[in-house]
């Protein structure tokens, strides 16, 4: 009886996650993105990557069902329907539905993957004029779309994420790494759960010897060094001191390779009433001097992209120019060197 009871709970609470109307980020619609960004981000290999959208594969998705989220992170219990059917009521108490349905797979939690066009021109500006045969790492990836467009041009790109909702949800989904372009353009994407910084046995796991790795809207000095504590998030644990966040990243370069910090915050992130906002601390967390001493070039320093930013995010519907004037980007890049 229990395990029928369960079966309800499960069709109540699927049935509960398809209510409301949600913003579409399917292929086709990412497509339009896709075409809208490329008149204002025209990097050749900006623009490579954008054409990818509309090669995205028309997916199913999936129903996660949820569970209440740990105290100071992203830990939680998040069960595929499968797996919620072995359970019964009294575990599903307290977990909700959350579908992932064809318009909101590619983006989960986190919006659109056409973002991250700005990121990608940064290491275009450095000198990447292509993706094809580079090896890039994607610290705290969010969501997929991004990852199939940059292996469709012919990377090899490894996903970190801690948040368990988006790991199972492509781990559940997904039946191969290997990607293949319309042109026959083979790429990888390989995804990975686990603390990158933290953790050097994951870390040498994942692998080493990158192109390029991004880091977008994770390594805010907001999230890694807080001026006040984040209200049920504890800050990002970089492996140690800034310092050591710094030599991390270098280790993991191969000889030349780049390293983007892109952070994007609304508003400023000290309130006129004198109120902390870690999300909107966009600065860089490690500071020149770690940088510096970890060997790196530093080609840009806490560079200003809230214009381009902006204008890109009127492209993707966020608003109109007048709505997103709070919208802040400041930017690192640096270079292995040779």
């Amino acid at each position: 009886m229990k395990r029928l009871a369960a079966f309800a709970v499960i069709a109540a609470l699927s049935a509960a996650s398809g209510t409301g109307a949600a913003q579409d980020w399917g292929p086709t619609a990412l497509a339009q993105e896709a075409d809208r960004v490329a008149e204002i981000v025209t990097q050749p290999a900006v623009v490579e990557w954008l054409s990818k959208a509309r090669e995205l594969p028309e997916v199913e998705g999936q129903t996660l069902f949820v569970g209440p989220r740990d105290e100071g992170g992203f830990g939680r219990e998040v069960y595929t329907p499968s797996q919620a059917r072995e359970m019964n009521e009294q575990d599903l108490a307290a977990f909700k539905a959350v579908a992932f349905g064809p318009g909101r797979y590619y983006a989960t939690n986190y919006g659109s993957p056409i973002a991250y066009a700005t990121a990608l021109a940064c290491a275009a500006d450095a000198g990447m004029d292509s993706f094809a045969f580079k090896r890039i790492l994607d610290i705290g990836y969010g969501q997929i779309g991004q990852l199939e467009m940059l292996a469709r041009c012919g990377a090899e790109v490894d996903g970190v994420e801690v948040d368990p909702i988006v790991h199972l949800l492509y781990a559940s989904t997904r039946p191969t790494d290997t990607v293949v372009a319309d042109d026959g353009t083979k790429g990888r994407v390989s995804l990975h759960f686990g603390e990158w910084f933290g953790d050097w046995k994951f870390r040498n796991s994942v692998g080493k010897d990158y192109d390029l790795i991004l880091a977008r809207n994770i390594l805010k000095h907001g999230y890694v060094q807080p001026e006040e504590p984040m209200e049920s998030y504890d800050p990002i644990n970089v492996g140690g001191d800034p310092a050591m966040g710094a030599q991390i990243i270098y280790e993991a370069l191969k000889p030349g390779g780049i390293a983007v910090v892109y952070n994007l915050g609304a508003g400023p992130w000290r309130q006129e009433d004198g109120s902390y906002n870690a999300p909107a601390d966009v600065r860089d967390p490690f500071g020149r001097e770690a940088w510096e001493a970890a060997g790196f070039e530093v080609l840009h320093f806490q560079t200003n992209g809230s214009q381009l930013m902006r204008e890109v995010g009127v492209a993707l519907l966020w608003g109109r120019p007048e709505d997103l004037e709070s919208y802040n980007v400041l930017y690192t890049v640096v270079r292995r060197p040779e």
